[in-house]
């Protein structure tokens, strides 16, 4: 998927087209570095819950996020990746069977610790099979 980005740069702000599946961007006005902080895992979907946070069911994008961690470190155990600590994916899958009576705020927050220790987890194995 394709999306728009604008720089940080304050001199810069040049809006240009970026794949998602990336986890970084280079600015091709000023060459500055942009970070894709929901690299691999930005999605439309996630997109549009971000947007619209109050209305997003986040127990069902965190179930989907769950889903797509799942998919992203059998991939890169399958190249060859070594595994940090991947506890946290057993936790989450212990919550979704659990199926606690949870409010959607706190479903958010869970969503978003889910995203950022995936994340460091995909980062992780990519740079062990660059090593």
């Amino acid at each position: 998927m394709r999306i728009r980005v604008i720089c940080g740069n304050e001199d810069c702000r040049e809006e240009f087209p970026v794949p998602s599946e990336d986890p970084e961007w280079e600015c091709p006005s000023c060459g500055r570095k942009i970070i894709n902080k929901r690299y691999p895992f930005l999605t439309a979907r996630l997109m549009q819950g971000t947007i619209d946070k109050e209305a997003t069911d986040w127990k069902a994008l965190f179930s989907f996020l769950l889903e797509q961690t799942h998919i992203e470190i059998d991939k890169r155990k399958d190249a060859g990746s070594e595994c940090p600590d991947l506890s946290f994916v057993d936790e989450a899958d212990r919550l979704m069977r659990s199926d606690p009576d949870i409010d959607n705020a706190r479903w958010k927050e869970l969503h978003d610790g889910l995203l950022e220790r995936a994340r460091d987890a995909v980062l992780k194995m990519d740079r062990s099979k660059r090593n």
